[in-house]
């Protein structure tokens, strides 16, 4: 069987905080050119994988609420001016305030040119569909609204192809009810083996229902995609109720442990990151690759019947062990190496990672 391998550099990097109970945090500033220090407009201002967020007004100002708390990326975007993100910490009660500046960046983009006769960038880009938006139940309702903004390079070897955007590329999800903007990082692949690396910031929109019975399917569908999904998992992992929501782990061993004294991990760490440590739990795999299903049927050898469903497992690093914020998001999953079926899967274009199944 085929497995495919992804290493996810930022797909549940980008939100590690919990959903707050109290009141909304706002979020606000201002957003200038570096070296004439005129106000920008229209530059999209959000918090990654998250659907908090805003754009600037004429005057360069912005402000949008959110209740979830922790530590998240900013990220302030405009086209023809560099990117800039950063991490924020937001702590419930506590409103934040920045004065953002951004320079213009000429954008170097690939040697191919986009145009609609160029077979190899059909190609390339047939590829990189399905490469960036994955394989799962709801892959194949997403459609990229604006293919034109995505060039490639190749790799030194030529074995992979790099993809470069000049502006976000924006993904539609009619099954879920999703407009998403990505902010491509970093996307290489192998055409063939559907190998590569994926780290990407996303901004999620929430569709209008143009009826409740439409309303009603997207939060079914939404629920379909959050079960057993790496987001389902580490939730789970985080409660202590693996087995509970469903999941199995099928190699031998318990798996997953929590470790109890992460201290001796801290030197590997800024001291900024230190004084966040208490936002994370400490895990370690047990006996790598560890197997896991989701609701799977299985014999009492645990001989699986699709073991398509089954995801394994194991270090992308030398480190052994990974973070999990409080709401299940892993801090850094280029810790983690995917393959099998969330290896396909693309699941925070699908989901933001403030979604709960239960609203």
């Amino acid at each position: 069987m085929k497995k495919q391998c992804v290493v996810f550099i930022l797909l549940m990097f980008t939100c590690l905080g919990s959903i707050a109970q109290a009141q909304k945090t706002i979020i606000s500033g201002t957003v200038t050119d570096k070296e004439s220090g005129e106000p920008l407009q229209s530059v999209g201002v959000y918090l990654s994988g998250t659907t908090s967020g805003g754009a600037t007004n004429d005057k360069g100002a912005f402000s949008f609420k959110t209740d979830e708390t922790g530590e998240f990326i900013f990220v302030a975007s405009l086209i023809g001016y560099g990117r800039t993100s950063f991490r924020i910490l937001i702590k419930p009660g506590e409103n934040l305030e920045y004065d953002i500046k951004l320079a213009i960046e000429e954008i170097v983009l690939g040697e191919i040119v986009v145009t609609a006769s160029n077979k190899e960038w059909e190609n390339n880009f047939s590829h990189f569909r399905k490469f960036f938006l994955g394989i799962g139940r709801f892959s194949n309702n997403l459609s990229i609204v604006n293919p034109e903004v995505v060039s490639f390079n190749k790799s030194s070897d030529g074995k992979e192809l790099i993809a470069l955007a000049k502006s976000p590329v924006v993904v539609r999800n009619p099954a879920l009810g999703y407009r998403v903007e990505v902010d491509i990082i970093e996307t290489r692949f192998n055409p063939f083996s559907g190998e590569g690396v994926y780290k990407v910031y996303s901004h999620f929109t929430e569709l209008e229902p143009s009826s409740l019975s439409q309303a009603r399917r997207w939060k079914k569908n939404r629920k379909k995609a959050y079960e057993g999904s790496s987001m389902h998992f580490f939730r789970s992992l985080e409660k202590g109720q693996i087995r509970e929501e469903g999941f199995k782990i099928i190699s031998q061993g318990e798996g997953f442990r929590k470790i109890k004294n992460p201290a001796r991990f801290y030197y590997l760490f800024s001291d900024r990151w230190i004084t966040t440590m208490d936002l994370y739990s400490f895990y370690e795999l047990m006996d790598p690759p560890v197997i896991v299903g989701y609701k799977l049927w299985a014999n009492n050898m645990d001989e699986v019947r699709n073991r398509n469903d089954l995801t394994y497992i194991s270090y992308a690093t030398k480190y052994p062990f990974f973070l999990v914020g409080e709401s299940g998001y892993v801090h850094d999953p280029a810790f983690l190496l995917f393959e099998g079926k969330w290896g396909r899967e693309r699941i925070l274009l699908l989901l933001p990672s403030d979604y709960k199944p239960n609203d």
